[in-house]
């Protein structure tokens, strides 16, 4: 079962290593357990003059992400020309389903065309685990 709460906590000291019993953001605490997780694997290719531009969108859609509730982490990665890899990790399904309805992921993704070479390409994955085995 998956406990979400969003009551107030103290602030992340960003300096501080934080303990790794319950993942904590800002505005949300994360409790899992014997919940099949979702991520989400995108490989997006910038087109060369816009490499400055999608990291940027990227690293604000990093910021806003990790406002919601169920998300448990949103990472870039840079590669060598223009290509960024982003993983995304959710609580469940409909948490990710949440985030991608989002007015700044829809936003972003209507921008596409402008921004990248083609279309993202995009893997959604279910945690494997032994409490979970299909």
């Amino acid at each position: 079962m998956l406990s979400l709460a969003s009551e107030p906590h103290e602030p992340v000291d960003e300096g501080r290593p934080q303990p790794m019993a319950a993942f904590s953001y800002r505005s949300s605490r994360v409790v899992t357990t014997m919940v099949a997780m979702t991520a989400v694997f995108a490989i997006l290719k910038a087109r060369p003059e816009r490499v400055g531009q999608v990291q940027q969108e990227l690293l604000e859609l990093k910021r806003l992400t990790r406002e919601e509730v169920g998300a448990v982490g949103y990472e870039v990665f840079r590669g060598d020309d223009g290509v960024f890899l982003v993983f995304e990790h959710y609580v469940d399904r409909s948490a990710c389903d949440a985030h991608f309805a989002t007015p700044y992921v829809s936003a972003f993704l209507a921008r596409v065309p402008e921004l990248l070479t083609g279309e993202p390409q995009v893997q959604f994955a279910t945690e494997v685990s032994d409490s979970n085995p299909s």
